[in-house]
Order: structure tokens, then sequence, then C-alpha cells
């Protein structure tokens, strides 16, 4: 039951009726953050694979845990192809971000932390704690996603970015994005992957491991590529 919800979970949480906060940078309040605390998720790096239309969701109870176990099974051994000790997408997003946010007139350091928190409740939680005049909360989920069991597998991250003033906590901006897979009508901020990080089945996804990193690799880098175009004193 636990895998059915999971899978369940995942669907919902990225449909397009997922909520999607929003906050377009407030620049005459972020007049006073010169220098940035950027958060990192210490927890250990997973790599999903979802099949939206799986054929075991269309046959109740039984049919829908044999299909959440068939998707964990295959996140699992993506997982373990790509290692997340060699892919370290949180460790690619937090020491971009630090040099982009540099070159956008910041002076960011990079603080870890073991939960993975929505971006707006870490900041909460470290209100008072940094000495830096804001706070960078990150959250991101990396995966590979088909349509369908018939259908090539596509990059996908999603990241849930939100800076707040940390001695007030007001939020200065805020916005999630994602990459690769399209979900129809999403409130995303979307950015599209290359034709060659498409995939036909996870055998091929485990036979081009430097392929598939680097098709996850490209996301993160578009999408510090944005914030950091957000969130630049003088663009």
């Amino acid at each position: 039951m636990k895998k059915l919800i999971l899978a369940l979970s995942f669907t919902l949480l990225f449909s397009a009726c997922a909520t999607v906060n929003k906050q377009a940078f407030n620049k005459e309040m972020a007049t006073n953050i010169k220098t940035l605390t950027i958060t990192r998720q210490d927890a250990p790096e997973k790599y999903g694979i979802s099949i939206i239309a799986h054929p075991g969701l269309n046959f109740g109870l039984v049919g829908g845990l044999i299909a959440a176990a068939d998707m964990e099974s295959k996140s699992s051994t993506l997982t373990t192809a790509l290692d997340p000790k060699i892919t370290k997408l949180r460790e690619r997003l937090s020491n971009q971000l630090i040099s982009e946010l540099g070159k956008a007139g910041y002076t960011a350091e990079m603080m870890s932390h073991p939960d993975e928190k929505d971006p707006v409740v870490l900041i909460n939680d470290l209100r008072g704690k940094v000495a830096s005049d804001g706070i960078l909360a990150t959250k991101i989920y990396a995966a590979y996603i088909a349509a369908g069991p018939t259908t090539p597998y596509y990059p996908y991250i999603r990241a849930e970015v939100a800076l707040a003033d940390s001695k007030n906590g007001k939020i200065l901006y805020q916005d999630t994005f994602t990459y690769g897979y399209t979900f129809p009508e999403s409130k995303t901020v979307h950015l599209n992957s290359r034709p060659e990080y498409q995939f036909n089945d996870i055998d091929q996804l485990v036979a081009k491991t430097d392929l598939a990193r680097e098709g996850l690799s490209k996301g993160v880098e578009a999408i510090i590529g944005v914030v950091a175009s957000d969130l630049a004193k003088n663009p």
C-alpha cells in the first residue's frame, strides 16, 4: 500500500493542478541583500523512474501495487547506474548557484541540511540562525519519465526555489522550475531538454549512463541560469 500511495502522490504532485507559489523578485525590498546563504539538501540522492500511464494503474489496488513496485525497482536500477556519488546534482546546484550569483552581484556561501523540506519551511527554520542578509532555499527532484510503457523516457528536473530576508523572513522571490518531460498546462517555469536525452527504455538508460547523467545535469544548469538572471542586481 505504501508503494501505491507514493506512486499516486507523484502523479498528483507533478500534475497540472499542483499548486505553484510564485513571487517575482522584489528588487526594492532586496536592496540590502548582499550576502546569501544557499541551502543544499544533504539526504542521499535518488533518481526516479515514472511511467505516467503505467498499465498496472488500470487494474485496481493489486495492479496499482504492481505498477508502483515496477517503478520503484526501475528507480533503484537507475540510481545505482547513475551513482549519486558521481552525478551529485544537489552539489552541482549549490556550487553553480554560488558561482553564478557571485557574477550577479552577491557573496554567497552554502549550508547543508539533512531534510528535504519545502523551501519556505526551511527558511523559517533558519531565520535568525545565519549571518547572511538573505537565505536562498532550494529543493530538487530528478527523474526520467515516460508517458507510457512503450514511449521514450525524458529527463525531468523539478526545482523549487525561494529567497527571503534572513532577518524578517519576508519572501523576496519564489518560483518552481521544471525541465525535460512536459506536463500539459503545468504552472511551472518550464525548460525543454534536447532530443539526444531521450531513451527508449530503462536498459538504454543504464547502458548510456554518461549521456543519461548529462541529461539531468544540463537541466540543473539551465534552471540555475534562469534563477541567476532573475536575481541579477544589474540585469
